[in-house]
């Protein structure tokens, strides 16, 4: 935490951490807070591996990367700037807050409410923004007066003048210069940037909990794990609906990576729509499913006295698992509509349409004006009129107005993957690593053409060929997911009319937020088959209950 009581910002500069936390002194003053790398994958260990750091923040993300804070000093007296790393996954939270008598930058909130800086209050406001937009997440939080430091973004803080800045921006490894010429080059890149990023991480740690779902994105972080010096356990979840085993695809990878794979059961008693969130979020983070999980996962990492645990969140998006005509448009955008065809051919193989259809798509998505904000409001459930249900802005938003339509739909993505920057502070007795979110993963992902990750008619091709000597054959060329929607299903309507009652007496309800007859028309009305809109009560469950804990 740094900051200090009434009067500090301006007059002196307080940092505090704990004992285990990374402190490093930087050139010309200031510290690192974290775990940072150079472009090699070696481990800063002291200030000598920051001689040839140069004074730009930009030059510093070319040379170094990881899950760290900057803290610098400025002229102004009492007055310093605080930058986030890049990493999408931001391990390391940062929140904070400035006025007229104190200042403080923090992990937690909870620090400075020890220290007497700050008192909770709710953000009435951004609260019903959020449940308009719940997965949008933005610099602004639902307390009043905190703000929370993005990935890549600097705040300076002078005196009641708190000034941000997006340092690193994703457009900027997406233009023509910055390209992979060919399906190879890139596939070459993207493992090299993987194999990095798990292989510096997991150097930190002893013993690894792997979280394996047997999807790709899990299973190529546990593969780049072979041959480390760390003890690694792999974990898979099950739950009484079959859909959701995914043992076969996860004991191929455990097999191949020569570790013991564990299974464990996520039970609908499990599922909890109140509870207390241990890390103590800025906002509404954790729903029921997340909660389960990470009760079960967390104490199979206790069981195994874990230091870390690796997961491959994140991946999806990070690989460009695009679900519209983007990447084709971007294609005949870039070499012209004759060489666009294979990608047309690619598109309808990846959705198994015709040919036909898979070009009218394209012809369609190229003549449409894009779309200046990547989410619409869901205002089911709310009260019309309860506040503005605009969303608020994200410095990833606003790319080169040219930019092709699959660039600006992977980094609207992106964005919306910094959402388990929440997930890392949960973990309270371990680290989470998450790889593929790392700022090498990243930036080489970024530079790959939209098109070539439907290359053969298969998501994240660039992927599976980068890794198609590390994975299983029955993983590499898998196309189906597991799902946890009719658990899901299921606790919904085992629970529905205690999540009702639950609603009905909080404080969403006595605020005038939400809509209570079509709250109550919904739930008393039978689930259709297949009908995934009940998972809106759990978001509506999941920010009352984060109102309450406020209290």
């Amino acid at each position: 935490m740094v900051g200090g009581g009434p009067g500090s910002i301006g007059s002196h500069l307080c940092v505090y951490t704990s004992s285990a936390t990374p402190v490093m002194p930087l050139p010309g003053g200031g510290v690192i807070i974290g775990h940072i790398f150079d472009g090699a994958g070696a481990l800063i260990k002291d200030a000598r591996g920051f001689q040839s750091a140069r004074a730009t923040d930009h030059t510093f993300f070319r040379d170094f990367w990881g899950e760290y804070v900057a803290i610098r000093p400025l002229s102004e007296a009492g007055a310093f700037d605080v930058t986030h790393s890049p990493s999408v996954s931001a391990g390391l939270p940062c929140v904070y807050s400035c006025d007229m008598d104190s200042g403080f930058v923090a992990s937690h909130v909870s620090l400075a409410e020890e220290l007497g800086l700050y008192r909770r209050r709710v953000d009435w406001d951004y609260l019903v923004r959020f449940l308009a937009h719940p997965f949008l997440r933005t610099e602004h939080t639902a307390l009043m007066g905190i703000r929370e430091l993005l990935p890549g973004q600097r705040v300076r803080m002078p005196a009641n003048r708190p000034e941000t800045k997006a340092l690193w921006l994703p457009w900027d490894f997406t233009s023509r210069e910055a390209r992979y010429g060919n399906l190879e080059e890139a596939a070459e890149a993207v493992r090299s940037a993987v194999m990095k990023s798990v292989r510096s991480l997991a150097a930190l740690d002893q013993t690894i909990h792997m979280e394996l779902s047997g999807g790709l994105d899990s299973s190529i972080v546990a593969c780049c794990l072979r041959g480390t010096a760390a003890d690694v356990t792999c974990s898979t979840l099950i739950t009484s609906d079959p859909g959701s085993d995914e043992r076969l695809y996860a004991s191929a990878v455990a097999t191949t990576l020569g570790a013991e794979l564990r299974t464990e059961e996520v039970s609908i008693e499990g599922l909890q729509f109140s509870f207390i969130d241990p890390s103590g979020p800025v906002r509404p983070s954790v729903g029921p499913l997340q909660y389960a999980i990470d009760k079960v996962m967390g104490a199979a990492g206790d069981q195994l006295l874990a230091t870390g645990t690796f997961t491959g969140a994140g991946g999806d998006s990070v690989f460009g698992y695009l679900r519209t005509a983007a990447p084709a448009v971007d294609a005949w955008r870039a070499h012209g509509l004759r060489a666009a065809l294979p990608t047309v051919h690619d598109l309808a193989a990846l959705h198994q349409c015709t040919v036909w259809r898979a070009a009218g798509l394209t012809v369609r998505k190229r003549l449409r004006r894009p779309s200046a904000l990547p989410y619409r409001p869901d205002t089911s459930f709310l009260q019309p009129g309860s506040a503005s249900l605009e969303p608020l802005d994200h410095p990833w938003f606003h790319g080169p107005a040219n930019m092709p339509p699959g660039d600006r739909e992977r980094i609207f993505e992106l964005a919306g993957n910094q959402v388990f920057m929440d997930y890392a502070p949960r973990r309270v007795k371990r680290f989470l690593r998450m790889p593929l979110l790392s700022q090498p993963v990243v930036e080489a992902c970024l530079r790959v053409p939209s098109w070539m990750w439907i290359a053969g008619g298969q998501n994240r091709a660039v992927a599976r060929l980068a890794f198609a000597d590390l994975l299983p054959a029955t993983v590499r060329s898998r196309r189906s997911k597991g799902t946890f929607m009719s658990y899901l299903g299921d606790g919904y309507q085992r629970h529905k009319k205690e999540m009702w009652e639950f609603l009905r007496s909080g404080h969403l309800y006595d605020r005038g937020i939400i809509d209570p007859a079509a709250l109550g028309a919904f739930i008393r009305a039978p689930l259709p088959p297949r009908d995934r809109s009940f998972t809106r009560i759990l978001d509506l469950c999941r920010a009352e209950n984060w109102v309450r804990h406020q209290h």
